[in-house]
């Protein structure tokens, strides 16, 4: 049996970190994430480098922030002189699977093209449960296929619209299947890393079986955050995501996506309708997000439970993350866009590793999720140095050296995502946050010149943890936000787009 750890990662999509009872959720208890907490370590304040999935997942997958892998936007291509780590630890010996999402490119060219170097020995891919399933590259949409033929023909039909999933046939309980499945048979003369990676939660949120909206308390979900300040107060890029994009007053209309096309939110009689016009729909998007997280914490059992019988989860390095948060009608906002408040960059991250680390410990040091490739790469051995030259911006959580700490999170926003017509916002927002240990700084600026910054937000997360009070034009806190300007710019300079990178 192999020394070195076998290492487990769980990802969810569009997961905001206060959505678990470990991070204080009373209106759901998850007690394998609990578990996952109480037996590891708790990060409570982890950082996206976007907000959006596909540079999200390039970086946690490169160990790079956006600017150094240069995936931007919802649609571009990762470029293939960009290694994924789990080359590397094919390269320690390391046997690799992936069953789920991967987007670290626009999906429809993964199912295309396959990368050469995405390092997965098994590579059983599915980008979300109701997209291209007829396509023999979705492992999800073939093993339905085969095993529950009268449910595969009824989600072709209904696509994203399908309500009431069965358990046994959901993307959730796929992925975690041929994850067990994987752990049974895993050869144990190789340590193995399986990356699970489901769609869960994100929109739309009633695809869970309708049995687990029952262990909701609406009693307990928290009302959304309202700004103190009209609408027009906030940045533009806030007013042109509520009117264009994602939110709460305005239309999602989006692309048709996979077989069935996404029906839209009719149009509204005004672009300025306050939250309460929609309030009923907001409690019940937060009912069905919290009852697809219960369905999802029960599959997380069967992982635990499944490392258990096998003997090996004290020498297996478990991990929960997430890519980016999802508003749920906070500040007037749906999804995620061109924002950087709390609900939208701030993911949970859980680790577990008996033999290494010590149960019960929590962390409010300020991480990124792409600090857990260097985690992973040097719990498989990979020497410190070839991490640190490789990707210098991720740093390994496990590791006490406080030389190689965190001193602010950065997350960025290039003419990411999509307006409500399903193409890019035009002219396109670009915008960044920094935060450090108590305050968060957000710019919005031309493109390509952060340096010339028109428009920001100052918050203390500390003092104002809802982000409501703008510090921006404060004279009490005009030399804090000059100095997180200087460190965010600083932090610009040293980072450059590489070349090679490419949009479809």
């Amino acid at each position: 049996m192999s020394e070195k750890p076998n290492i487990v990662i769980i990802m969810t999509d569009q997961q905001r970190w206060d959505s678990l009872s470990c991070y204080g959720c009373e209106a759901i208890q998850t007690p394998n994430l609990e578990r996952l907490a109480e037996e590891g370590i708790r990060f409570d304040r982890c950082y996206v480098s976007n907000p959006i999935c596909t540079p999200s997942r390039a970086s946690l997958m490169t160990g790079k922030p956006v600017p150094a892998h240069g995936v931007e936007r919802l649609y571009d291509i990762l470029s293939e002189d960009q290694d994924l780590f789990p080359v590397r630890l094919q390269a320690e010996g390391y046997q690799t699977a992936l069953f789920g999402k991967l987007h670290v490119s626009a999906i429809r060219h993964e199912l295309a093209q396959r990368r050469s170097n995405d390092g997965f020995d098994v590579y059983e891919w599915c980008p979300e449960p109701s997209l291209l399933m007829d396509d023999p590259g979705q492992a999800y949409g073939q093993w339905l296929k085969q095993n529950h033929p009268k449910f595969y023909n009824q989600l072709l039909a209904e696509g994203r619209q399908l309500k009431d999933v069965p358990q046994e046939c959901h993307m959730t309980h796929w992925a975690t299947s041929r994850t067990v499945d994987y752990i049974e048979k895993a050869d144990t003369s190789k340590p193995f890393f399986c990356k699970m990676s489901v769609f869960d939660p994100h929109d739309p949120y009633h695809d869970y079986p309708a049995a687990f909206e029952d262990l909701v308390d609406r009693s307990k979900i928290k009302a959304p955050v309202v700004d103190t300040v009209p609408m027009s107060e906030l940045p533009e890029a806030v007013q042109r995501e509520h009117a264009e994009g994602y939110s709460v007053a305005g239309p999602k209309k989006g692309p048709s996506w996979g077989n069935a096309p996404v029906k839209s939110t009719p149009e509204l009689p005004e672009k300025d309708l306050t939250y309460a016009y929609r309030s009923e729909r907001i409690e019940q998007d937060r009912v069905d997000y919290l009852a697809s997280i219960a369905l999802l914490d029960t599959e997380v059992g069967r992982v635990l439970d499944a490392l258990d019988a096998h003997g090996i989860a004290e020498n297996t390095l478990v991990i929960f993350c997430s890519d980016h948060g999802d508003m749920l009608g906070d500040h007037a906002l749906l999804a995620k866009g061109a924002y950087f408040y709390e609900p939208s960059v701030r993911v949970p991250l859980l680790l577990r590793w008996p033999k290494m680390i010590e149960a019960g410990l929590v962390s409010n040091e300020s991480v990124q999720l792409h600090d857990l490739t260097a985690t992973v790469l040097s719990a498989a051995g990979v020497r410190q140095g070839e991490i640190r030259t490789l990707m210098p911006d991720s740093y390994d959580l496990l590791a006490r050296d406080e030389g190689f700490r965190r001193q602010f999170s950065v997350c960025v926003y290039h003419g990411t995502g999509i307006c409500d017509t399903g193409r890019y916002f035009d002219p396109p927002i670009f915008g960044a946050m920094l935060c450090d240990a108590h305050f968060k700084l957000i710019i919005y600026f031309p493109e390509g010149h952060p340096e010339a910054y028109f428009e920001g937000q100052l918050f203390d997360l500390q003092e104002d943890p809802e982000e409501i009070r703008n510090l921006w034009d404060s004279d009490v806190f005009h030399g804090k936000r000059d100095e997180l300007i200087g460190n965010l710019l600083a932090w610009y300079q040293t980072h450059s787009k590489p070349t090679g990178v490419s949009a479809c």
